[in-house]
């Protein structure tokens, strides 16, 4: 789906700017990398990204709507989903989620 250890750094970065701003230290890029493969290695992230994948493969085979998505974005993520749900919302938001983890 795209999602490469260089998104999750970059992703990481432009979300942790205002700890950096305030002073305090970012992850380098080889320490969050550490950490996440630390991370992806649990259960549950090996199962959100699982249930995530099978998400969007039925969306693209036409089984399920971005509709049904939204249905199923507070199972999966604890909030609404945005009016504008796309695939690569869906996306981003399992990786914010992942980064915010990281923190």
């Amino acid at each position: 789906f795209g999602i490469t250890e260089d998104n999750l750094y970059a992703i990481y970065i432009n979300s942790n700017m205002n700890n950096f701003i305030a002073g305090n230290k970012s992850l380098t890029k080889e320490e969050f990398l550490e950490k996440a493969d630390s991370l992806l290695s649990s259960g549950y992230w090996t199962g959100k990204a699982a249930l995530l994948a099978h998400l969007l493969d039925q969306i693209a085979w036409g089984m399920l709507s971005l509709e049904d998505a939204k249905e199923m974005y507070p199972v999966l993520f604890g909030k609404e989903a945005p009016e504008d749900l796309n695939k690569e919302t869906l996306l981003q938001s399992f990786c914010l989620e992942l980064v915010e983890s990281l923190e």
